[in-house]
């Protein structure tokens, strides 16, 4: 399963440059429900709240092969604490064990047995749990799902088996990767108390130490109704479907305690500055650090595009590693999260380079790229077009329906944006991106992210100062 979700926490979909990069430099509801809306001749959509609390959304569309199930669990890493941590990763595990009516790995088997897929995510801010099968077996799904809502078996059998499964995660991903593990550590030191500061993962210490007692004492104080979205889409019957999940989930009773508010990370008071050194290959990286509005913002759609237009060919990576000549990679990339957004400029070079000069170079990309060389009509209409396909295709997709439905109720505060998108999309204009970009980039205030190796081969040290002499001489470009 899968232990880090959203796009920049869910780092097993990263290739392994931008696991380096992202690592490296990582730092950093709900409206009421509406009535039903149907939005297109083909499919409808409604969502409402259950008298227990749970919100549930339903998007039927005929057209659709596969039925997809998911319910998401408003309680992710940020939400522990002092005796609780890990016990989010831990849950994503546990949820699969026995309950009351259904034996353990019940959903594994089921969908397998359908030619169906399902899996789990956890990330700072919330659990997700999915499946995805033919219609039919779907109803079952919601079975299970509701039945260990309320009657999981949490045993001591159970709980040493998936604490191993959690401690070989920590191991791969984070003590065994200098990689992963200089992120980790990159989170602890830029973001300090803020609940963002320590891994989804969890520690090793702290799975060690969970105990049956402590994860029912957080079963039982977060995971009920109320801090629960369900969504299913496909070719189903939506009042059907609003039937068969009040008689499943309806009658729970089960009160839960809201979980804390999340700092906005734009109320937080970061480091201006960050050294970091582990035994990573020997490269340096440099990386500006900028604060972006929460995806809530009227300019998401504006910054979505700047950020794919400053991504291409002719961007950012473009002008500092190949017309510059002054890195041997470079990236830009944002990283979301509920409480916030940050959007980061990359760069990695061998260690013979002072750090000034490092953000010298910086500085010069982004000066440059604010005379905004990458924009034009037809650079900004082809932009618009990926998106836009993207979206048309995300439309016949079950899967891509639910986690389009729960962003825009979850992380955008407005279940209808799930609906809306290419419109939205379609009205950002060439001013919109050099407004975004003046504001939030050239004009924002960043942090600095610099990063060392302890360890570096003596060829290098003592002969990585001929590097500048050559990049002067233009002999780097066939190295670079």
């Amino acid at each position: 399963m899968k232990s880090i979700d959203k796009g920049v926490f869910h780092l097993v979909r990263y290739d392994r440059r931008s696991i380096l990069i992202a690592l490296l430099i990582f730092i950093g509801c709900s409206n009421g429900a509406n009535d039903a809306t149907v939005f297109s001749g083909a499919a409808k959509f409604k969502t409402e709240h259950l008298s227990n609390g749970l919100l549930v959304s339903v998007y039927e569309d005929q057209r659709m092969p596969v039925v997809t199930v998911q319910l998401v669990y408003y309680i992710g890493s940020s939400h522990e604490d002092e005796n609780s941590r890990g016990l989010a990763h831990l849950f994503e595990h546990l949820m699969f064990s026995a309950s009351t009516n259904f034996p353990e790995r019940a959903v594994f088997k089921l969908v397998e047995q359908h030619g169906g897929s399902t899996n789990a995510t956890t990330s700072f801010d919330e659990t997700r749990f999915f499946a995805s099968t033919p219609p039919g077996p779907h109803e079952e799904v919601l079975e299970i799902y509701a039945d260990r809502m309320v009657n999981l078996l949490v045993t001591e059998e159970a709980l040493a088996r998936d604490k191993k499964i959690v401690l070989e995660e920590l191991r791969v991903y984070a003590q065994n990767d200098p990689i992963n593990r200089l992120g980790f550590e990159t989170l602890r030191q830029g973001l300090g108390k803020h609940p963002y500061a320590i891994s989804p993962l969890g520690t090793e210490e702290d799975i060690n130490d969970a105990s049956v007692s402590g994860c029912l004492e957080f079963y039982q104080r977060y995971y009920g109704p109320q801090n629960t979205h369900l969504s299913i889409a496909g070719p189903v019957e939506t009042e059907e479907t609003f039937r068969l999940v009040d008689r499943l989930f309806g009658h729970m009773n089960k009160p839960v305690e809201k979980p804390r508010s999340v700092p906005m990370l734009s109320a937080w008071d970061f480091p201006t500055e960050l050294d970091l050194s582990d035994d990573i290959p020997p490269v340096e990286a440099s990386a500006y650090v900028f604060e972006l509005p929460p995806v809530s913002s009227n300019n998401y759609e504006a910054i979505n595009l700047m950020i794919s237009l400053i991504s291409s060919l002719d961007g950012f990576e473009d002008e500092l590693v190949r017309k510059r000549r002054r890195a041997l990679y470079a990236q830009m990339f944002d990283l979301p999260t509920k409480a916030g957004r940050i959007l980061v400029f990359a760069s990695i070079s061998l260690p013979y380079r002072r750090k000034e000069t490092a953000f010298l170079h910086l500085d010069q990309t982004i000066e440059t790229l604010a005379q905004f060389n990458w924009l034009n009509d037809q650079t900004l209409r082809a932009t618009k077009q990926r998106y836009l396909q993207s979206e048309y295709r995300g439309r016949y997709r079950s899967s891509s329906m639910v986690n389009r439905i729960e962003y825009a109720h979850g992380w955008q505060n407005d279940i209808q944006k799930a609906f809306d998108r290419e419109q939205r999309i379609e009205e950002v204009e060439l001013e919109d991106i050099k407004r975004v970009y003046l504001r939030y980039v050239k004009n924002g205030q960043p942090t600095k992210i610099y990063v060392k190796p302890t360890r570096v081969p003596w060829y290098v040290a003592t002969f990585g100062w001929l590097y500048p002499l050559a990049d002067r001489m233009g002999l780097t470009r066939f190295v670079l």
